[in-house]
C-alpha cells in the first residue's frame, strides 16, 4: 500500500502541487547544504591561514625588521669609527654582530623553512647579502 502511494506521489496529477513543493524543498536543501559545506570550508581555511600568519610570518617579519636594523645600527657604528677612530665604536659594532645579527639570522633560518611567499625569501636573501 505504501508503495502504490508511493508510485502515486510522482505519477498521479493530484499531487501535482505537493510534487513541486517537494522539489522546492529539496532544492532549497540542497543549496542550503552546499552553503554550509562552502562555509565550513571557508572557516577552515581562514583557520589555517591565521595560525601560519600567527606562528610563522608575523614573528620572521618582526625578525626581518629587527636584522634590517641591525644591520643599520651597525654600519653607523662602523662610520663613527671610522670618523672619530674610537675603539668603543669597534667593540659595540662587535657586539651588536656577535649577540643580535647572529641569533636573529638563526631565528630567521628556522623560519625560512616555513615561508609560503617567495618575497619573504628573496628579501632575506638580498638582506644576507648585505650582511656578508
Amino acid at each position: 500500500m505504501a508503495k502504490n502511494n508511493f508510485l502515486a506521489f510522482f505519477s498521479n496529477r493530484a499531487f501535482a502541487i505537493r510534487r513541486r513543493i517537494f522539489w522546492s524543498l529539496l532544492a532549497i536543501a540542497a543549496i542550503l547544504l552546499f552553503s554550509v559545506a562552502g562555509l565550513l570550508w571557508r572557516v577552515s581555511y581562514l583557520s589555517e591561514r591565521e595560525q601560519y600568519l600567527l606562528s610563522t610570518a608575523y614573528p620572521s617579519q618582526q625578525q626581518l625588521e629587527a636584522l634590517r636594523a641591525y644591520v643599520v645600527q651597525t654600519n653607523s657604528t662602523l662610520q663613527n669609527q671610522l670618523i672619530y677612530k674610537n675603539s668603543l665604536f669597534a667593540a659595540e659594532r662587535e657586539n651588536i654582530w656577535k649577540n643580535f645579527v647572529k641569533a636573529t639570522t638563526d631565528s630567521l633560518n628556522r623560519y625560512e623553512k616555513s615561508w609560503e611567499l617567495l618575497e619573504d625569501r628573496t628579501e632575506y636573501a638580498t638582506l644576507l647579502t648585505e650582511i656578508d
